[in-house]
């Protein structure tokens, strides 16, 4: 009877390698309506078939926030991918993607700022940074290094009237 065979161990070490210089990882926004049994499916890499190679990982993560799956790649053609899934795929719940939906909301359906009047600012003299206009809600510096009060008075006055005062709060 032979007797038993340890395995081969890694004889060299020209056989270990960063994983970066291995392969790629890339990141693809899957389109809204797109599922995960679609992201399996050779031709669903069509446009992108070109760059990838064997080895190659991505993820792939829906548009609307509803699913999250990682793929690597098998094979690749100029107009196709085979890919074999290794994570995923993970399905969120509606309170799982609340904040994907939040950032999707266009900006025509968030309210307008309150505007803004004098009194929400404060024009302090800071030291070094001489006197400065300074919003008073959260500190943010809207001018400095202005000489004399009646200065940066001026400044906050012009700033104010500004289009983009109210926006920017």
């Amino acid at each position: 009877m032979p007797p038993e065979q340890k395995p081969r161990a890694v004889q060299s070490p020209l056989h270990i390698h960063e994983a970066d210089f291995k392969r790629r990882r890339y990141a693809v926004d899957v389109p809204m309506g797109a599922l995960p049994s679609d992201a399996v499916q050779p031709e669903f890499y069509a446009n992108i078939a070109a760059t990838l190679r064997p080895w190659d990982q991505i993820e792939l993560r829906a548009a609307d926030g509803t699913w999250y799956m990682e793929v690597m790649v098998l094979d690749a053609s100029r107009s196709w991918a085979r890919v074999y899934p290794i994570l995923g795929p993970a399905m969120f719940t509606t309170p799982d993607v609340s904040l994907t939906q939040a950032a999707n909301t266009p900006a025509s359906a968030v309210p307008a700022p309150a505007p803004q009047d004098a009194a929400d600012f404060e024009v302090r003299h800071r030291g070094s940074k001489k006197w400065s206009v300074l919003r008073r809600s959260d500190g943010e510096v809207i001018a400095e290094n202005l000489n004399t009060k009646g200065a940066a008075e001026l400044e906050l006055e012009a700033y104010l009237k500004r289009p983009m005062a109210a926006a920017a709060a």
